[in-house]
């Protein structure tokens, strides 16, 4: 699932609701406007990990990613050096073999 949320603060309650009704394994968000004063905890999700790229000056950008705990075993994470927010990602999702 992906949204453009100008804010994750102030949307945290309707994002919350939204996951909860959808349940989706990845949640990808641009524009979140979370900062260094923003801590994981004001905007984590349960049964989610939290991965973020906040913008480092002046208001608006930041990029983050939620993945739900069921399905991800592992996740990395490498910042871009680059002027615009965002990062390289690599997920691998847990296998189950149903007999």
């Amino acid at each position: 699932m992906y949204t453009n949320l100008g804010s994750l603060t102030a949307k945290f309650d309707d994002l919350t609701a939204l996951v909860t009704q959808q349940k989706p394994t990845i949640l990808l968000i641009t524009e979140t406007w979370l900062n260094s004063n923003i801590t994981d905890s004001i905007v984590s999700l349960p049964n989610y990990i939290l991965y973020r790229s906040d913008r480092k000056s002046g208001r608006g950008g930041g990029v983050c990613i939620y993945l739900s705990t069921q399905i991800v075993s592992t996740f990395s994470i490498s910042p871009l050096d680059i002027v615009i927010d965002n990062f390289q990602s690599s997920i691998v999702f847990r296998t189950k073999l149903h007999l």
